[in-house]
């Protein structure tokens, strides 16, 4: 039943992604919908990978589009997670205590794009300077050793 309904949804998404691709026929990546469309979809095959993996495999294999988006996001999130691994133990304590999550990356802190100003951020920023500030010894005896 949850398999079946998984397709359909998928489906469902699908055909909407198609729509949007007619009524914005040169500018429909750019365009904030056709990212949120793609990420509903990135969702729902990554729940549909763990249960029905040929008819994820189907999916990709049928559209190159989502394919490609699919790789794109799977490979940030593995690249974030590395990251985060090498992140010293006041910053993992920082993320950890305000719950934020390194896969969405809300505020863009593990990736190139711009940080909105907020105090999330400046907390964040004032951890950075601290850490390239401190001598060698606080810095390497800020480091968890084990996750390396």
């Amino acid at each position: 039943m949850e398999k079946m309904r998984l397709d359909l949804d998928i489906i469902k998404l699908k055909h909407q992604l198609n729509y949007f691709r007619k009524l914005y026929p040169t500018t429909y990546k750019i365009k904030k919908e056709y990212d949120l469309l793609m990420n509903k979809i990135i969702i729902l095959l990554q729940n549909q990978e763990k249960i029905d993996y040929k008819s994820f495999n189907t999916t990709l294999m049928n559209e190159p589009e989502i394919k490609k988006f699919y790789e794109e996001t799977e490979l940030a999130n593995i690249n974030k997670e590395f990251i985060f691994k090498k992140l010293n133990l006041k910053e993992k304590n920082f993320l950890e205590e305000k719950k934020y999550d390194i896969k969405l990356d809300k505020y863009n802190l593990f990736s190139m794009k711009k940080s909105p100003n907020n105090k999330f951020v400046e907390e964040w920023n004032q951890i950075q300077k601290d850490k390239h500030n401190a001598s060698l010894n606080e810095y390497y005896k800020d480091r968890d050793w084990k996750e390396l």
